[in-house]
């Protein structure tokens, strides 16, 4: 058995006038393209199998490239009520933000790029974005020939949606989930409370390159300036030269990822500094996406230490970043201890 359930096609069906194409639009309920829902019928009639799939517009973002095998998508493709829109793309490894995040010449899909692709499935969403319970569960690694990635967003209030992010492979649960809301009201502004003395400064010459501290590639080498940490901060400066660069080709840039990657770098080293260990991101509370600022010459950030687990495992902070008078703003970020 195979149901698919479908949300409002453009300018058929329910939808066959423009007031009511507005409402929607309002509402913040995207429309299927004609086109492209065909496209994505046909797609979905080759699998076999038995599975219940939904589907909401724009689909275009996510176009299918090739089939997809019955068993390579996690189990959350079949959910309970059918309130999932499902699109997978292939992604080469020559794409810039793969082939410039590598661990040990692994490319490995940047966290913030799940909360970039999340934002592409909703093009037409109005800022201010927040993302909300935020899990970064596990690395994605690219092979040689590519990384096909699969996105499923689940409805749960009228300008919010649940989203999972995963590679196609054996895993049972995606690789990120969290909520997106769109058209919110700004973050208050965060009471960061810095204490002005500096214990230690990273030097910008030793932050990149192979013998450097952070992995990043030339399009994540977004720290211009020396990092200074204090005993509950750290602190820099970001310049991103290559915008939308850092993200999808022929995808719209939705948010600064680049800079958003960058501030977690200063988290690290605050880390690095204090326990002497690499940390990598693995949660985050609350993020706020609040302009359509993408690129900018210089953004001033800073990330304060909130608390740290008693094993040391794992570290929480707040941060912020002006980008072009626009502020992405962090509340409980969890960096965790790699090993």
């Amino acid at each position: 058995v195979k149901a698919v359930l479908w949300g409002p096609w453009s300018g058929m069906g329910m939808v066959v006038d423009q007031d009511l194409e507005a409402r929607f639009a309002a509402a913040g309920v995207p429309l299927i393209g004609v086109e492209e829902g065909v496209a994505f019928l046909a797609e979905e009639l080759r699998h076999s199998g038995d599975s219940v799939v939904a589907y909401s517009g724009p689909l275009s973002g996510f176009a299918f490239t090739e089939p997809l095998p019955d068993d390579a998508v996690w189990r959350q493709r079949a959910v309970v009520g059918a309130q999932v829109s499902l699109r997978s793309r292939r992604f080469e490894s020559t794409e810039a933000f793969l082939a410039d995040h590598t661990i040990d010449g692994v490319p490995v899909l940047p966290g913030v790029m799940a909360l970039e692709l999340s934002a592409q499935a909703r093009p037409s969403a109005p800022y201010p974005l927040c993302w909300r319970d935020i899990q970064l569960r596990r690395l994605v690694t690219s092979r040689a020939d590519g990384l096909v990635l699969s996105l499923c967003h689940a409805p749960v209030a009228p300008k919010t949606v649940s989203f999972s992010c995963s590679e196609l492979g054996e895993a049972d649960e995606p690789s990120a989930v969290g909520e997106l809301e769109w058209g919110c009201a700004k973050p208050s502004a965060l009471e960061l409370g810095v204490n002005e003395e500096v214990l230690k400064t990273f030097e910008l010459s030793a932050l990149y390159g192979s013998d450097g501290l952070l992995f990043s590639g030339p399009r994540f080498q977004v720290i211009a300036e020396a990092v200074q940490v204090g005993d509950s901060w750290a602190r820099s400066t970001l310049r991103d030269s290559h915008s939308a660069a850092s993200t999808a080709k022929d995808l719209p840039c939705r948010t600064p990822a680049a800079l958003i990657d960058g501030l977690l770098q200063v988290a690290a080293l605050y880390c690095l500094h204090h326990l002497e260990a690499a940390y990598l991101p693995t949660a985050v509370d609350e993020l706020w996406c609040c302009g359509e600022a993408i690129t900018c010459a210089s953004a001033e950030v800073i990330a304060v230490h909130r608390d740290t687990s008693d094993d040391g495992q794992h570290v929480r902070f707040d941060a912020s970043l002006a980008v072009d008078g626009e502020p992405v703003v962090v509340r409980g970020l969890t960096m965790s201890r790699v090993g």
